[in-house]
């Protein structure tokens, strides 16, 4: 899904977008639920479920104040549960 950093100026409020790949491109995904958290430590600052369209997923994040955060995704898919992190940094 993703990994890594994604970067946001304070104040700032956008969509982060994520496909959901199958290991074999030949397979279709087809998403039946996910959910974020924003952690600030092991603090969820913000929390919802993603907007879902087959594979393809999107979460609106609005962050105020600066630091790095975890995004948090789990993603059910079947009878499969994935959870993928990545870092949000937010710079003033």
């Amino acid at each position: 899904m993703f990994d890594g950093r994604i970067n946001f100026y304070a104040g700032e409020k956008k969509y982060i977008d994520i496909d959901v790949v199958p290991k074999n491109r030949n397979d279709t995904v087809v998403v039946s639920s996910a959910t974020y958290q924003l952690l600030n430590g092991e603090t969820a600052v913000e929390a919802g479920g993603c907007e879902i369209d087959g594979a393809h997923l999107k979460i609106l994040l609005g962050i105020d104040d600066e630091g790095a955060y975890t995004l948090k995704v789990t993603v059910v898919i079947g009878a499969e549960t994935f959870i993928q992190k990545a870092t949000v940094v937010v710079e003033g």
